[in-house]
This record gives structure tokens, C-alpha cells and sequence, in this order.
């Protein structure tokens, strides 16, 4: 059975644990021979290699599973790049490239219900942009 996003995430962690575990281990330790503290030191910054590479795992799988919304992540990532392109209102644009950003966050969890909303939401921030203003809210130039 192939590993789950989640899987990954959670190998992460625990090889994260691991290499805090060594540095508890170092720290209640002092009396450790200089080749010793080499050793096990080296073995903390390898369980923390493993744990970045689970993260990378994570992350590859979670963009796997988004190839069926994919086509409509870019659309709305499209229609935000072509919405702050035209405004003029500092309200909406923050609000458009929040939405932006909480797309990226929703997407680098690998949660597909939070990936499904954030596009929702992203789509709906940009609709209707235009280059319209509410009073006071213009960006001069």
C-alpha cells in the first residue's frame, strides 16, 4: 500500500522527534568524549535529512493528488494575477492576495477539503475586482 501525504508528514515528525531526542540525549550527557558527541551529532543531523526528505515526499505526493483540481488552481491563481493587475481599491487587493496566500498555505498542508475551499474562496475574492474603489480606499499613484 504506497504512502499517503499524511504518511509522509507524519515520518516527518517522528524522525524530527528523533533528532530533538539526540539533542536531549547530548545535553543530559556532557561527559562525552569528543568522538562520541561527533557520532551522535552526526546521527541527529541525519534523522533530521530524513526528516526533511519525508517532508519532501509529503509535499510531492500532496501535489500528485492535486492533479484533478489542478486545472482549477490555475484558473484561480489566473484570475487573482489578472484582478490585482487591474485595482485600485488596497481593500480588495489585500483581500485577493490573502486569499493567494491561504491557497499556498491549504496546499502545502495536503488537506484536500482546505485545498477545495481556499480555491472557493480565492475565486470569489476575485470576482467582480474590477478597477473599482470605495472612497478613500484608492492607491494614488
Amino acid at each position: 500500500m504506497p504512502l499517503t501525504a499524511d504518511d509522509f508528514r507524519s515520518l516527518a515528525d517522528q524522525f524530527s522527534g528523533l533528532a530533538n531526542s539526540i539533542v536531549v540525549f547530548e545535553e543530559k550527557n556532557p561527559q562525552l568524549s569528543d568522538s562520541d558527541f561527533q557520532a551522535i551529532d552526526h546521527m541527529r543531523k541525519v534523522a533530521l535529512d530524513q526528516s526533511d526528505k519525508f517532508l519532501i515526499a509529503a509535499i510531492q505526493q500532496t501535489l500528485k493528488d492535486l492533479n484533478a483540481p489542478l486545472a482549477r488552481i490555475s484558473n484561480a491563481t489566473v484570475k487573482m494575477n489578472e484582478s490585482l493587475k487591474n485595482l485600485n481599491n488596497i481593500g480588495k487587493a489585500i483581500s485577493i492576495a490573502s486569499a493567494g496566500i491561504q491557497l499556498g498555505v491549504a496546499i502545502l498542508s495536503g488537506q484536500m477539503p482546505a485545498i477545495t475551499q481556499a480555491i472557493g474562496n480565492l475565486v470569489d475574492s476575485s470576482s467582480g475586482s474590477g478597477s473599482g474603489s470605495s472612497p478613500g480606499s484608492e492607491i494614488s499613484s
